[in-house]
């Protein structure tokens, strides 16, 4: 309405619903092993059109983000994981520990026992043998 009362035409608008934020990514973690020194992080069920993030808490790594949900080459720590949808809106985190490199085993001490005129082979007897562990000669 202007000065002299008169009003102009109706100008309709819509606004629409506030984007809803995607559902919290949940993933499959392959630990490091005494031949791969480092973790995989998999996102079970990756949704088209979202961005995976994973981003290092303790240490402090920097984020590392892709729309497949793996990430190969994760070093030990406490992680968390979060999809992020076209309209920036994020999930809730879902948190991710990769475990330390596990510790080799100590290298055992053997006895041996050499072939006499008598005995035709000889033997090798671990000392005090580890519950668990597989000895290769």
């Amino acid at each position: 309405t202007n000065g002299s009362g008169c009003t102009s035409g109706a100008f309709n608008i819509d606004i629409n619903n506030a984007p809803g934020s995607p559902a919290v990514p949940v993933a499959t973690t392959t630990q490091p092993s005494c031949s791969v020194g480092s973790g995989e992080v998999r996102v079970n069920s990756p949704t088209s059109g979202l961005t995976y993030i994973l981003e290092g808490t303790a240490p402090v790594v920097e984020a590392q983000e892709n729309t497949t949900g793996v990430f190969s080459d994760v070093s030990p720590g406490a992680y968390t994981l979060v999809a992020e949808n076209g309209s920036g809106c994020v999930s809730s985190a879902f948190n991710i520990t990769v475990n330390e490199l596990p510790d080799a085993p100590s290298v055992p001490v053997a006895t041996t026992t050499q072939p006499s005129c008598s005995v035709g082979s000889g033997e090798v007897r671990v000392n005090s043998p580890t519950s668990g562990l597989t000895y290769i000669l």
